[in-house]
Formats: C-alpha cells, sequence, structure tokens
C-alpha cells in the first residue's frame, strides 16, 4: 500500500486507488501520515478535529473512526495499518510507503552528489524530488490547527530544497533558464529574501543589471511596508555587488553559505541568561544537544533542527538549555534569541506577544511591528531565513504557542525546554532529562557546601542526595541551607530531611524552593487529572498498577489508563521496571508524593463525572463512585 500526502492525500493499493471519501477519518489518517511509525496521541486528535470544542464521548467517536480506516486499509494479512498504542495509535509503513521518505531520500540523494562534485547528478536529484510534489501538502482536507503546522513545516523544507535546486542550476550556468521560474516565485513568495536573490543573480549575469536592481528595491519596499524591516545584511551586500557590475563575483545564496561561517553582525542579540559557575555532569546530553542542534547542512536536512528537553519538575531543564546555549554561541554567529513561554502566574505567554519581542530586539521599530501573529511570523521568519541563529523557548506549553517561534533557515536552530513532550510538534529530537546520580549529587554538594566538609561526612551527604531524589533543585536547596550554617553537621542536617513533615521546608532556602516547582506542575493539571493525582497519591510510596489505580479512582482499569497516562505525561508519576508480569508499575517520586501529602481534600470538580465519561468510558452513574473513600 502507498499513501501520497505531497499534495491531496492518496492511497493507492497495488495499481488501484482507493477511496476514502468521509472529511473526519481522513484527518485522523492525515494525522498519523505525519508521524509515521510514531504514537499520535488520542488526545491530540481531539484536538485536531474540534480543538477546544470536543463534542460529548469525543474518545468514542475517535475510535469509530480509526475502525473505518481499519476496515478500509487492513487488506494485508501480516500486519494491521493503523495499531493502537498505549496513548493513541500509529500508522506502520516500511519503505517505500510514503512519497513524503521517498522527497527526503532523493533530496538526501542530491546532497551526497553535492558533496561529491558531482552537480549534474545532483540537479537530477534535485529535480526528482521535487517532481514528488503535486500540489501544497494535504491540499483537499481542511485542517486544524496541528495539521496546519505540520502542513507550514513541510512546505518550508518543499521550498528550501527548491532554493537549492535553483542555485544548483546556478552554478552551473544556467541563469538565463531560471529568470522566468523565478519571476514566478518571487510572485508567489513576495518576502523570499533567497528567491529575490537568486533573480538578482541570474538577471545580472544574463546582462540586464537595472532589473537585478529594481528586484531589490521592490523587495525592501515591501519588506519595510509590511514588516518594518530592511532586507537582511547579506542581500544588501548581494545589492552594492550588482551595482558595481560584479556579475561574475556574486556571492550565491544559500548551500555556499554552510562552507564558510559569517562574521556576526555589529549588533546581534545575545538574549541567553547567565550561566553558573557550579555546572555540575550532564556532558552526555550536552554532547547529543550539540549533535542535534548542528545536525543541518549541505549533505543532511533542510529545516531548522529542533530539540525538547522535558523532565520532573527541579530536575535542570532551563540550566542545561541556557549551558547548551552558551556554549554553542560561536556557531550562532547571528544572534541567540530567549523567551519564557509561561509569566509568572503560570499562564501561556501569547506567540504574538513574544514574536513582537524578538523582532524589536532585532531593530524593528515598536511603534511599526506587524499587527497580527501571522505578518509578525512572516517577518521572524524573513529575518531568519539567511542567518544562523539559535533560539531557546523556555516553558512551553503546548505546540500552537511553540510552531509560530520556530525560525524557518536551516541553518538556525530551536533548543525547546517542556515539562510535557510536545506531541504532535514535528522533527524534534526529544531528550527527557533524568534527575543526577549519586556521584553528581555529591559533586554539586562539594561546589556548594565546600570539599573539606562533604568529604568529612561522605555518607551523610550522600543520604541528603537521595533524600532530595538527586534532583539539582533539591540537592542545591539543600547545600545553600548547609553553607549558610557552618555550625550544623551534614548528619544532622540529613536527620532532619528524614522527617517527612519538614522535608520539603528544608529544602527551601532564598529564590529556591522545590515545592513552588511541584505547586507550578500541580496548577497546570485539568481539574480532574488533580483529583486523580490526590487519589492515587493516597496509595503511598509503594509501587502499583492499574488495577489498583482503579481501585484508587472508583473506576475500571481502562479509564485508569487516561489519567495515569497524564501524570507520566506530566512528570508527576514515574513507570518503574517491568517485573515479568506483563502490566505495567507505576511509582511516585516521594517528593512529589509529600507534596500532594499537603494539599489535603479539595471539592470534587462538578464536570467531573461527564469528562471521565467523555475520555475515558467511565462507568455512568453519579460521582459518589469516583469518590467514595
Amino acid at each position: 500500500m502507498r499513501f501520497d500526502i505531497l499534495g491531496p492525500l492518496e492511497i493507492r493499493d497495488g495499481c488501484a486507488k482507493r477511496e476514502l471519501s468521509a472529511p473526519m477519518p481522513r484527518r485522523v489518517l492525515a494525522m498519523l501520515l505525519c508521524n509515521p511509525n510514531r504514537p499520535v496521541s488520542t488526545d491530540a486528535i481531539i484536538e485536531e478535529l474540534w480543538e477546544d470544542n470536543p463534542p460529548k464521548l469525543a474518545r468514542k467517536t475517535v475510535q469509530t473512526y480509526v475502525y473505518q480506516l481499519r476496515k478500509e486499509l487492513n487488506s494485508r494479512e501480516t500486519r494491521p495499518v493503523v495499531e493502537t498504542c498505549r496513548r493513541g495509535y500509529l500508522i506502520r509503513l516500511e519503505s517505500g510507503e510514503l512519497d513524503l521518505w521517498e522527497f527526503e531520500a532523493r533530496a538526501a540523494a542530491a546532497k551526497e552528489a553535492l558533496r561529491l562534485d558531482n552537480a549534474p547528478r545532483a540537479a537530477e536529484e534535485f529535480r526528482s524530488a521535487l517532481s514528488l510534489w503535486r500540489g501544497p501538502a494535504l491540499s483537499d482536507l481542511l485542517p486544524g490547527a496541528r495539521l496546519a503546522a505540520r502542513i507550514a513545516h513541510l512546505e518550508e523544507t518543499r521550498l528550501r530544497v527548491l532554493e537549492q535546486r535553483v542555485e544548483l542550476s546556478l552554478h552551473l550556468g544556467e541563469h538565463r533558464d531560471l529568470i522566468g521560474e523565478l519571476n514566478t516565485l518571487t510572485a508567489e513568495h513576495p518576502l523570499h529574501e533567497g528567491f529575490h536573490a537568486q533573480l538578482m543573480v541570474a538577471l545580472s549575469r544574463s546582462g540586464d543589471r537595472n532589473e537585478a536592481l529594481r528586484v531589490y528595491q521592490r523587495l525592501r519596499r515591501r519588506m519595510v511596508e509590511e514588516l518594518g524591516l530592511d532586507p537582511s545584511e547579506r542581500l544588501q551586500r548581494l545589492h552594492q555587488s550588482v551595482m558595481r557590475g560584479e556579475a561574475d563575483e556574486l556571492e550565491l545564496p544559500s548551500t555556499t553559505a554552510f562552507a564558510t561561517p559569517r562574521r556576526p553582525a555589529s549588533n546581534v542579540p545575545a538574549q541567553l541568561p547567565r550561566d553558573i559557575r557550579d555546572f555540575v555532569g550532564r556532558e552526555a546530553e550536552l554532547k547529543a544537544i550539540d549533535a542535534a542542534t548542528r545536525a543541518n547542512g549541505p549533505d543532511t536536512g533542510t529545516a531548522a533542527p529542533v530539540v525538547v528537553v522535558t523532565g520532573q519538575p527541579g530536575v535542570g531543564k532551563t540550566t542545561l538549555a541556557v549551558r547548551a546555549g552558551q556554549r554553542m554561541r560561536e556557531h550562532f554567529v547571528d544572534g541567540q534569541l530567549f523567551a519564557t513561554l509561561r509569566s509568572r502566574d503560570g499562564a501561556p505567554v501569547a506567540a504574538e506577544e513574544i514574536l513582537g519581542s524578538f523582532l524589536v530586539s532585532l531593530g524593528c521599530d515598536p511603534e511599526h511591528l506587524p499587527r497580527n501573529l501571522h505578518d509578525r511570523m512572516r517577518a521572524f521568519r524573513s529575518w531568519a531565513a539567511e542567518r544562523r541563529v539559535l533560539v531557546v523557548l523556555d516553558d512551553a506549553v503546548s505546540v500552537e504557542q511553540t510552531v509560530p517561534l520556530l525560525p524557518g533557515g536551516a541553518e538556525c536552530a530551536v533548543l525547546i525546554t517542556a515539562q510535557e513532550g510536545l506531541p504532535g510538534l514535528p522533527g524534534v529530537d526529544i531528550l527527557e532529562l533524568e534527575p543526577f546520580t549519586d556521584q553528581e549529587g555529591l559533586q554539586l554538594l562539594v561546589n556548594v557546601v565546600g570539599r573539606d566538609r562533604v568529604e568529612r561526612e561522605t555518607e551523610s551527604a550522600l543520604q541528603v542526595v537521595r533524600l532530595c531524589e538527586r534532583l539539582p533543585l533539591a540537592v542545591r536547596a539543600a547545600g545553600e541551607k548547609l553553607a549558610a550554617r557552618p555550625p550544623w553537621s551534614i548528619k544532622g542536617f540529613a536527620i532532619r530531611l528524614l522527617d517527612e513533615d519538614r522535608r520539603l521546608d528544608e529544602l527551601r532556602t532564598g529564590t529556591l524552593d522545590i515545592r513552588t516547582c511541584f505547586a507550578r506542575a500541580y496548577r497546570r493539571l485539568a481539574p480532574h487529572y488533580r483529583w486523580a493525582l490526590r487519589r492515587l497519591c493516597a496509595i503511598g510510596s509503594g509501587r502499583f498498577n492499574l488495577t489498583t489505580a482503579a481501585a484508587a479512582l472508583g473506576t475500571d482499569p481502562l479509564t485508569a489508563e487516561c489519567p495515569t497516562a497524564e501524570l507520566v505525561n506530566a512528570h508527576l508519576l514515574r513507570v518503574t521496571s517491568d517485573v515479568g508480569d506483563g502490566r505495567l508499575w507505576f511509582r511516585f517520586p516521594e517528593l512529589v508524593r509529600l507534596y500532594v501529602d499537603e494539599l489535603g481534600d479539595e471539592p470534587v470538580p462538578a464536570a467531573l463525572e461527564a469528562l471521565l465519561k467523555d475520555r475515558g468510558a467511565a462507568p455512568s452513574g453519579s460521582t459518589e463512585q469516583y469518590v467514595a473513600s
């Protein structure tokens, strides 16, 4: 079976074309095809189909759509096409069954030919890759926010490959043949600096320097009027070269830029927070981030790489992101942008507001900022398209908030921290940050308290680290409290931490408070998940399975999967190692459990019964069965 998404959605089984006419199952299929062989959560599908207004029994409706897909697609006896996984569904595809994979393979083959100095073969592969596009991706669907973001990403990828193919043709001396095509491309993409630069080169080399200058003036006028920005320094240099009549020496756009790092501009944004001197460990994670954010170039991908760092509250996600960003500053010579995506009260900050801040820092007049989100996105992506920029987004909330902030240039990179993994964000590397090892925790105590003091009481210091569950924030708070109280013994402090009623109080000093981290994570949960968290924490410190969870929640194991999965995704609940009985086992981090125990009883959400029914097919009846002691 063959699936084509680079144009209208098409399904082929051998030579026969299969029709799937119902629009909602087609959108579900599109969601799965945009994430081949990767799970797509039921919640993400519900959000795509109905956004903020899902119907009652939405999960049951999604199950019906998946059933219809299976009925239409499962023609092979060896394996199902659409599979159910723990949190949703995935489509299982093999090589040759998706046109997007074929496009990516041909584009990669073109870049490999470039690396081997085989320009004619590279041009052939580029043309072959672009020939797979039959129009805009998934053009016969009416997408929701998640599909729209993926479609925009695919279009950016297509344009990048097209730009590289045109550049290669310029290298091969085909400038006269390209003028018509580039006139069309600049008309279709009136703010795309790359296509305008290539048209200027083609015209100038064809002897029409006056028209090349008019192309620049039209672009500049349009950018100033619509975006409040001047063309990039690189395009300005190209303009000066055309004015001097240096047709044979013009700097070509795009691919050649990868070969030699550009000098930074005289005034570039450097917004990363201050790094800390006593940073400990994380060398493997830093290397992984460095490798992932430099993954693009002439031989690899065409979109800016994105790394998402996730982990439980207090594990050091922001600290790691700042250290990684500071270490990579020399590579991203055109600037480093930083934004926190939540306000002090935990509310999401609008992407439009963040883009406005970025544009002002890039030199845009605050009084002439583009008015809406779409225009600000265009302005930011136009600025970043030919630059080498690192964007660090801290504490991201959702895919919809994050996608508008992603730069379009392949030489850029994005580093995101999030409590959850931002499912649905395409083409990202997920780095799940674990707590420290014992030795890393001890090293942090040494850095804060002093080596002599820790070495005198190594066993007690190790006990402190373990009572802090090796969380960097908790270990640092313990170290700062000890450092501020030289007469205290580490053993005495460890004894104080053993008291569960005061442990969280002891791990609070100055601006550090592990309880505050848990409180923020708790407030981000929907009311029914907060209720489930309190009920499950009442199980205690031992491990439990879905049967036990269902008993605590007053429901059945199938329904209990939803809240437990949500709490695992929020890094407030851990999946423990498999004990060999085929069931999932869970355990709460001790500090999380202690925090939840402090909350006491809260009113049961009024809409709990309806929510449980919609999300998990809970048994009918009153809410009493869900709150029974």
